[in-house]
């Protein structure tokens, strides 16, 4: 096959994201090597192949009838008297970095703090939800707050401060 056909029928096949971003990071990775001396493990180079493939795959729609209706999401605070605090955290992009967002309410809604932060080069989940409740509770305490509530999607979190904490037996 001439390597005009070859391009055409890869980009335009079945697996066309995948050939496009192996294409590009062996690109981007020969220009590293020649311009820079630096190297990244083979693990490396296929997690940000992986992470720009499923990257396309979520921002391009092929089929616009297959696609997700608008949910809208109603944030519950069950009734407390107290402060709330919502945390999350996400690993994402490339460069890989960790973000986190926390947010500080009252009980009737109101806005007290928002705080943010990132870790540069981590793909630490874990790490980032721990971090993003360790700010919320260390601002409430800036901010003499005793009562909170604090809501996270991650299970293992709550798990893991709730605690004991159950270590194998070596």
């Amino acid at each position: 096959m001439v390597p005009h056909d070859w391009l055409k029928a890869s980009l335009l096949g079945t697996h066309c994201f995948s050939f496009a971003a192996i294409i590009w990071w062996a690109w981007h990775h020969r220009n590293m090597m020649c311009l820079s001396q630096d190297s990244w493990s083979l693990h490396d180079l296929v997690f940000y192949i992986q992470s720009m493939v499923a990257t396309i795959n979520n921002c391009i729609i092929i089929n616009p009838s297959s696609a997700e209706k608008d949910k809208f999401i109603k944030w519950n605070h069950n009734n407390h008297s107290n402060v709330i605090l919502n945390v999350d955290g996400i690993c994402l992009g490339l460069p890989t970095r960790a973000d986190f967002d926390g947010l500080l309410r009252n009980y009737v809604w109101f806005y007290l703090s928002r705080f943010s932060g990132f870790i540069q080069n981590s793909t630490n989940i874990l790490q980032a939800e721990l971090l993003v409740i360790y700010h919320g509770l260390s601002q409430a305490k800036e901010m003499a707050i005793a009562d909170i509530v604090c809501y996270s999607n991650s299970q293992h979190c709550i798990n893991i401060i709730k605690g004991p904490l159950s270590y194998p037996n070596f």
